[in-house]
């Protein structure tokens, strides 16, 4: 990864950027709670040969670092649809992107608590192309996607 730091301003914003950290795969213990607002001379959240820290402002200004600015716009996590190059569609929750990687989007396997898929491609789900099928059931109106398996089955075998 690039040599990158941002600088937090406040509490709210240190949040944001751990969180932002996090997104692009960083497992980090930092609180984001040393900010400018305190004037706390370690206020510059990132990546310096390598390694996440917050770094103090002698630092990030005697490094070859880009201090960045926390982007606008969507954040991880969020549902997306991920493929690899067989074109198969999954719709996964992205819990971060690895930019330089392979495999950059990555996922929690839904099977295993503790590792974590990467995915080649990625695409935002559009709420208009998604299709939401309703059945009535002994009278009662339900959402396809809301049935469990054994209730699929039986109106399988019907």
């Amino acid at each position: 990864m690039k040599n990158q730091v941002i600088e937090v301003l406040n509490l709210d914003h240190g949040k944001k950027v751990i969180q932002y950290w996090k997104s692009r795969g960083m497992n980090i213990t930092h609180e984001g709670f040393r900010t400018q607002d305190y004037n706390d001379s370690h206020r510059y959240y990132g990546i310096i040969n390598g390694k996440f820290d917050n770094y103090s402002y002698v630092v990030v200004m005697n490094s070859i670092v880009e201090i960045i600015t926390l982007p606008e716009g969507k954040t991880f996590p969020r549902e997306m649809l991920v493929w690899f190059d067989d074109g198969r569609e999954f719709k996964l929750d992205v819990i971060g992107y690895c930019e330089g990687q392979e495999y950059p989007f990555i996922t929690k396997d839904i099977n295993h608590k503790f590792t974590y898929i990467g995915f080649k491609y990625a695409k935002e789900i559009d709420a208009e192309s998604t299709v939401e099928i309703t059945i009535k059931i002994n009278g009662k109106e339900s959402k396809l996607s809301d049935l469990s398996e054994e209730t699929l089955l039986k109106i399988r075998n019907i």
